[in-house]
């Protein structure tokens, strides 16, 4: 566990916008990641450290109990949802395919330019509303640091620098990279309060698994 946050509750946190992939849902601000990333999955479940490790080193190319959604990210002509669900992204700027994690026997990823990133439509099964707990997870490969806060994933617009204290009590989720160059963090606010807690070094040019929990009355856990 690299961190965990205990607070105060944070209510509902449904908007309308859409989900962001390598960039903030809003597509207006500059998309600074500039890596790799395999097998993202949301879970709507608050999943075990156990649960986790169990499929981590798995990929998922079939319907799962809880699997919201399941972008494997070997394709680099869509984002495909291999959950079942159809949560299928558009890819713009053309991302490419590159090596993947080696815990995987033959594996590509995505590989994002500082201006490739993915939309997802809004739809129902992805507002989390006040009480759903949900996991967010997925292997990542920054690569060297950086200076600025790189959305990742999230449901709210991400302007960096001096707006991020308007940014961060806006509704919605958001995973990013910290701008301390180093490490990956999330942001989650109902619009009035709001959690923000630090995960692991990702700065080291290695791939690494990254998971954030949320379980809506108590806390969430960053592995």
């Amino acid at each position: 566990i690299n961190a965990e946050y205990m607070g105060q509750f944070v209510g509902d946190i449904t908007g309308s916008v859409p989900m962001g992939f390598a960039t903030d849902s809003s597509g207006e601000y500059p998309h600074d990641f500039d890596g790799r990333m395999r097998d993202l999955r949301i879970w709507k479940v608050a999943r075990t450290e156990a649960q986790i490790d169990s499929l981590m080193s798995f990929s998922l190319h079939r319907p799962y109990p809880n699997l919201l959604v399941n972008w494997v990210m070997d394709d680099d002509a869509q984002l495909t949802d291999h959950s079942g669900n159809n949560h299928h992204g558009t890819l713009l700027e053309s991302p490419s395919l590159a090596a993947g994690p080696v815990v995987f026997p033959i594996a590509d990823a995505l590989s994002f330019t500082e201006t490739a990133f993915a939309f997802i439509k809004p739809h129902a099964d992805l507002h989390f509303g006040a009480a759903c707990h949900f996991t967010v997870e997925c292997w990542l490969d920054i690569g060297a640091s950086w200076s600025t806060d790189q959305p990742l994933l999230g449901t709210k617009a991400w302007p960096p620098g001096s707006s991020q204290p308007r940014a961060k009590s806006a509704v919605g989720w958001m995973i990013y990279a910290h701008p301390d160059g180093a490490h990956w963090a999330v942001n989650i606010s109902d619009g009035v309060r709001r959690a923000d807690a630090m995960g692991g070094l990702v700065s080291d040019s290695r791939w690494h698994h990254i998971c954030v929990t949320f379980n809506r009355a108590q806390h969430m856990v960053l592995y």
